[in-house]
């Protein structure tokens, strides 16, 4: 993706410190993790969305999201603004759990400007008992309804 657009991917992970390599692209590495705010815990740097992008001078940017950040999503997606959120055409995300009432929240504020276009549950993580679901990972496709149709 980085080669074919011709853009940096920002990669942020604060646990997996190994970069990633791509021999094509041109990837920054941010010992980080994304959080609802900036803070230090556990000896690790977690910051915004916002903040994250507008760090990358990717504050009016649209954006291809990617985030898989282990039950972190919900706390700081609730608090990323819809500004923020409309500028992401995609979002691949990974979501952790499957029981806590706010994750309606999350899951409505996403949807008033996302279409869901794929789900799946990830299959390392089956479970009995939590119906509607399979899963207490589960992976969805989000396109921001800007640009997808019904």
């Amino acid at each position: 993706m980085s080669q074919q657009l011709g853009t940096t991917v920002h990669e942020y992970d604060c646990f997996n410190l190994t970069r990633p390599g791509c021999q094509n692209g041109t990837f920054t590495f941010h010992e980080e993790c994304i959080g609802e705010v900036r803070q230090t815990l556990d000896g690790r740097s977690y910051d915004t969305l916002p903040e994250q992008l507008a760090r990358n001078g990717d504050g009016d940017t649209r954006l291809i999201v990617k985030m898989d950040v282990e039950g972190s999503e919900w706390a700081s997606l609730i608090a990323t603004p819809d500004s923020v959120l409309e500028q992401i055409d995609q979002l691949v995300i990974e979501l952790h759990g499957t029981d806590d009432p706010s994750y309606v929240a999350m899951v409505q504020k996403l949807k008033r400007l996302f279409y869901v276009v794929h789900f799946h549950a990830n299959n390392n993580a089956c479970m009995k008992g939590i119906k509607p679901f399979t899963a207490w990972a589960n992976e969805v496709l989000f396109v921001n309804k800007r640009i997808g149709c019904t």
